[in-house]
């Protein structure tokens, strides 16, 4: 349960774009909220690139 509006907000930037968090610099996600949230005067989102290939290797793991 978030304990602050900062922590509310970082659990829907992770439900929209998880790559923020899992794939950046902060360890949890009270930390992303507290380190890359709070006074901040802008957000950005970052999501990995995959290729076509990685996606047609995914498919066929997934079957």
């Amino acid at each position: 349960m978030p304990r602050t509006v900062e922590e509310a907000v970082a659990a829907e930037h992770f439900a929209f774009c998880p790559d923020d968090v899992t794939q950046g610099e902060h360890d949890t996600l009270r930390e992303y909220a507290r380190e890359a949230l709070s006074d901040s005067p802008a957000w950005s989102f970052w999501w990995g690139y995959r290729s076509p290939a990685d996606s047609l290797r995914a498919a066929s793991v997934a079957q």
